[in-house]
């Protein structure tokens, strides 16, 4: 950058292997496994009292679930309809600016 200015850039890529929210082995409480990546940049001054940081949650848009359930009671009886999943903020790509002081 410059010699007032320390730049960084920063991806992370965590992943999540295949998930079976149903200890009956429901197949149609199942999701695959997915990749979220992460990324930001920013600007620092040399001694790290200031920052900006600029930085995107989610960068592809990947959607998945934390958990599922069934509004049936009786499981074998299941149909598509029957199954309800929870999408967490993650889900959906977000973008972050972060301005940071220490003192």
């Amino acid at each position: 950058m410059t010699s007032s200015l320390n730049g960084f850039v920063q991806v992370d890529l965590p992943y999540q292997s295949d998930v079976q929210f149903a200890i009956e082995q429901d197949p149609l409480q199942t999701q695959d496994g997915y990749a979220l990546v992460d990324a930001s940049i920013g600007l620092s001054a040399p001694d790290s009292r200031y920052t900006l940081t600029v930085f995107v949650k989610n960068l592809f848009n990947q959607n998945f679930y934390t958990t599922t359930t069934t509004s049936a009671l009786i499981g074998n009886s299941l149909s598509v309809v029957d199954v309800y999943a929870f999408r967490p903020k993650n889900a959906d790509r977000y973008f972050v600016a972060s301005l940071g002081f220490r003192f």
